[in-house]
């Protein structure tokens, strides 16, 4: 485990505690939080405001808050980092996953088991009473009221209690449950959640808010996770506080190198601080790639406590190996899916532009390739869905690159691959 600053010990590279240090500072795609979580004031202050404050209070939070952005943007580190502000603050979580809340039982088995409300034998019989409810509708059954996904103990007769009991009973429960202690719900990859699944709890958020109960939720997903809610037949979500998650500016890319390197006293060249940030386009992980490459080299050299243009050009290489290795599984994923030359169009309107507007988009894609308006709008919805484009805000139809490295990448690869495929002589298009 890497050594805090707070330790004290010499910063010298014939300190093997030192370079343990350095080397432990940074670790990309481990999913452990970098050292400097940069950039992103906005989104801890209104998770502050909106959500942690009415917690605190013992109240209801106005609104659910609903996080979405490509990956690789550090939406997971975000949100690891929200949970660790609401544990200080003596308030109870609960991190949910997809992989957690397949069923409305699950979802009732997340909700109600709670350890310091001996809960355990309760939660088993809701998991009963809503597995039974779950038969009974896939066979067809006359169960009056019943629906999926409204829980109640197994004890009651499911053929006499109505939806509007069974629910006003887990809403009982988590309201007891939130009185002793305030409770925050964060649900990481929400996009693939069962429709079922995402309705009962957004439901239950909502009823519980507006009866001013100490229950907060989260969602956090890909860019296609503003879709999925819609599908979820709760359209209330749309006045949850709603945040995009992209790339970093340039001055906070810098940021997220230079303190943490500063407190081990690691300094930057101006022209190689610049080199760096550039090559990073502000993508969180590029970042700490950089991050781990550079402290690599100042402890294999031990050439001194300055990142140069020289340390630079020695870690190009191998992290752009690494940034490759990311691309090529990128590509696949747009290979499985039959997008590549989409991409690679999509890719040509982006050329010299930071953003590109949907109907350009579609145009190009309609024109290239010979689609149909809706053929072209479901590529670029597969597209943003994957996060190589994506819009950063649903009160506008402008695009963005995911990374817009990636779309270079995508273009050399095509023509590559062309090249190699075309007869002899044929010339390139």
């Amino acid at each position: 485990m890497a050594m805090t600053p707070a330790e004290t010990f010499s910063h010298d590279f014939s300190d093997e505690r030192y370079q343990e240090a350095l080397l432990g500072l940074f670790q990309p795609g481990s999913g452990v939080a970098p050292p400097k979580l940069a950039g992103r004031g906005r989104e801890t202050k209104t998770f502050l405001n909106k959500l942690l404050r009415p917690l605190q209070g013992g109240r209801g939070p106005t609104r659910d808050l609903v996080l979405y952005g490509p990956r690789g943007n550090g939406k997971t580190v975000l949100l690891a980092d929200f949970r660790r502000q609401a544990r200080a603050d003596q308030i109870g979580v609960l991190a949910l996953t997809r992989r957690v809340l397949k069923s409305p039982a699950d979802l009732a088995r997340a909700l109600l088991n709670s350890p310091s409300t001996g809960q355990g034998a309760l939660t088993r019989a809701v998991a009963t009473a809503v597995d039974t409810a779950q038969r009974a509708v896939d066979r067809n059954l006359a169960v009056d009221g019943v629906t999926v996904g409204a829980p109640s103990l197994g004890t009651v007769s499911l053929g006499a209690v109505s939806a509007a009991a069974l629910t006003t009973e887990l809403v009982a429960r988590l309201t007891a449950r939130c009185g002793e202690q305030p409770l925050l719900v964060t649900v990481d990859e929400a996009h693939t959640l069962d429709c079922e699944v995402g309705q009962d709890l957004l439901n239950l958020s909502q009823q519980l808010r507006t009866d001013g109960i100490p229950f907060g939720l989260i969602l956090v997903g890909t860019p296609n996770l503003e879709a999925r809610l819609g599908e979820m037949d709760a359209t209330f979500w749309s006045r949850a506080e709603i945040l995009p998650i992209g790339r970093l500016n340039a001055q906070d890319t810098a940021t997220a190198l230079t303190e943490p390197l500063a407190d081990w006293s690691v300094t930057f060249n101006p022209a190689a601080l610049e080199t760096v940030v550039d090559d990073c386009q502000g993508y969180p992980y590029f970042t700490q790639l950089w991050g781990e490459a550079l402290c690599e080299a100042l402890v294999d050299e031990s050439q001194g406590h300055t990142v140069t243009p020289a340390t630079v050009a020695q870690m190009y290489a191998q992290v752009d190996a690494r940034r490759q290795r990311y691309y090529g599984e990128r590509y696949q994923e747009l290979e499985d899916r039959d997008l590549v030359k989409a991409a690679d169009i999509v890719a040509g309107v982006f050329a010299d532009i930071g953003q590109a507007h949907k109907a350009a988009l579609l145009t190009a894609l309609q024109e290239a390739l010979g689609l149909e308006v809706a053929a072209a709008s479901a590529a670029l919805g597969q597209l943003a869905a994957l996060g190589y484009t994506w819009r950063v805000t649903s009160a506008n139809d402008w695009f963005e690159p995911g990374i817009p490295s990636l779309m270079a990448h995508v273009q050399t690869r095509l023509q590559d691959a062309i090249a190699h495929t075309a007869p002899p002589g044929a010339a390139r298009p």
